[in-house]
């Protein structure tokens, strides 16, 4: 008897010692047929959000025993907040008429979520033996566009794919006009409090449950429902090809916020060549990698051209759309957006192409069983508007922050992240970037064990697939990255030294872009109060 337990246990341990150090969540994408929760009046980006393909969002369990809980994943932020079910939001029906509902759990704004018994508030502290509070009103979170959130910080267990951060401390909030709390995986270093506290990732590996911290995000392509996001990993059989690494870019302090990555060349690409190339002839341009935006935004100086070259209409400040014929699709089956990115050695270390298809979004029709209308001067045949997943992030109606204008950074939302596969490495402060192996079934994971594993090949090439996109079908079976010879011309030492972004090197005025962005989405970049 005594022999059994003793290799029992000695079985017991070495399993434990071989245990997997990584954790899946499933994604799941709010489906943009619900109704916009957002404020009346202007057509705000919470709406356009919600047209352009919704939120992701996870489905994670607070406390002692377990509850089901909803919040929208992001990357450009970095608490941890839930709503408490007495929040203002979700019981003041005069709230709720300002912002076309209530919470999620109220409006049944995600039917997925709700069908899986999961909602958006933490609906009764008292019941949960593992609950703490850390400090009474002292959680507060504000966006530019107005929007945010406060209440009191929290300790409490945290669910997430099978496994249990222990005393994870996050935000509880009692105010709030945002209809779904949070899920913030960026730096620990900006979090919302005046203390820094140790955030969801610094906890993931301060419990061992992740040996590198980082993590690795599959969106899936606009038709699909559900995602993945690995802490700690990565899937080969989600990408294509190789992994190519570029250094994140620092603030000019020297202190790491957010993921912004240098952008050397933007393409519109056709096999056909009807379409000049949009180069970057200045400094690279700092752009953030953001899950928490739902389109991408770029300088004006790249729009304008875009626009141009496919005949799309910005009407961003008076509809906040920018509108595109849907025939584009059909005319230029092969046509693509080509992202390129560098790192301090070779300049042009990675590509992602985006399928016109992810970027021309029919969408319109949703837009008015709304009961909002497309202005009669748009330059488009009825029937044949679609909405456009780039805008101008310095143009009218743009990325302005209440009036503050950007004009030296882009944001890189859902629109550029569905077609990438994207691995965020805190401990060493790079990127992966991958082409996105699309609606892909299979699962070959390798865990992030030093860092980003750039030995780890993907799939050879992307398996074929039919997706409908504006009324027609499309088969695709490329899915690889365009041959764009990169022409960036390098910068000379007075460029450098004047310039807002080095390669490697720092972006100016970190908190100042940090306020300027939060404004873009629910989840994004955050103002500290």
């Amino acid at each position: 008897m005594v022999a059994v337990f003793s290799l029992t246990s000695t079985t017991l341990l070495a399993l434990a010692s071989t245990a997997s150090a990584f954790v899946k969540l499933p994604v799941l994408r709010n489906d943009p047929g619900n109704p916009p929760l957002v404020r009346r009046g202007a057509f705000e980006q919470n709406m356009i959000n919600n047209l352009t393909g919704g939120g992701y969002y996870a489905q994670v369990g607070l406390g002692t025993p377990q509850q089901n809980v909803t919040l929208i994943v992001d990357t450009g932020s970095s608490d941890v907040w839930v709503l408490d079910k007495d929040a203002d939001l979700c019981t003041d029906p005069r709230l709720q008429s300002q912002n076309w509902g209530g919470c999620i759990e109220t409006s049944a704004a995600v039917a997925t979520v709700e069908d899986n018994g999961f909602g958006a508030t933490f609906d009764d502290k008292s019941k949960s033996t593992t609950y703490a509070l850390v400090t009474s009103n002292s959680f507060e979170i504000a966006y530019l566009s107005g929007e945010g959130a406060s209440g009191d910080y929290i300790k409490e267990d945290f669910h997430v794919g099978g496994t249990i951060i222990e005393g994870l401390q996050m935000g509880l909030a009692e105010s709030s006009d945002i209809n779904s709390g949070l899920m913030g995986v960026g730096f620990g270093s900006s979090v919302s409090a005046s203390k820094v506290y140790p955030n969801i990732m610094d906890e993931f590996a301060d419990q061992g449950l992740i040996e590198t911290m980082g993590y690795s995000l599959w969106l899936n392509d606009l038709s699909s429902d559900t995602g993945s996001i690995l802490f700690g990993a990565i899937d080969t059989e989600k990408f294509i090809g190789s992994i190519d690494v570029v250094p994140i870019v620092p603030t000019v302090d020297g202190e790491y916020s957010h993921f912004f990555v240098a952008m050397t060349k933007f393409v519109i690409d056709s096999p056909s060549g009807e379409f000049d190339d949009i180069v970057i002839t200045r400094a690279e341009l700092p752009v953030v990698l953001d899950s928490g935006t739902t389109l991408s935004y770029l300088p004006s100086s790249i729009t304008d051209v875009l626009y141009e070259q496919i005949n799309a209409y910005d009407d961003t400040s008076r509809t906040g759309l920018v509108y595109v014929s849907c025939s584009v699709i059909d005319t230029y089956p092969d046509l693509r957006f080509t992202f390129s990115f560098a790192d301090t050695e070779s300049r042009s270390a990675a590509q992602i192409s985006v399928p016109a298809r992810e970027i021309v979004m029919d969408n319109i029709a949703f837009y008015e069983s709304l009961g909002l209308r497309v202005p009669g001067d748009i330059p488009l045949s009825d029937g044949d508007v679609c909405s456009l997943g780039i805008h101008a992030i310095d143009g009218d109606g743009a990325a302005s922050g209440g009036g503050t204008v950007l004009t030296d950074v882009g944001i890189l939302g859902d629109t550029f992240l569905r077609s990438a596969y994207v691995i965020y490495d805190l401990d060493n402060k790079e990127i992966g970037l991958a082409q996105a192996n699309l609606n892909a079934t299979d699962s070959n994971i390798v865990e992030m064990t030093s860092g980003i594993p750039t030995d780890a090949t993907g799939v050879s090439s992307q398996a074929p697939y039919t997706q409908t996109s504006g009324d027609s079908a499309t088969t695709d079976s490329t899915g690889g990255v365009s041959t764009v010879t990169i022409t960036q011309a390098a910068k000379s030492d007075e460029e450098s030294a004047a310039s807002s972004l080095d390669l490697g090197g720092s972006l100016r005025g970190g908190i100042v872009g940090v306020a300027v962005l939060g404004w873009m989405a629910v989840g994004g970049l955050m103002v500290l109060l």
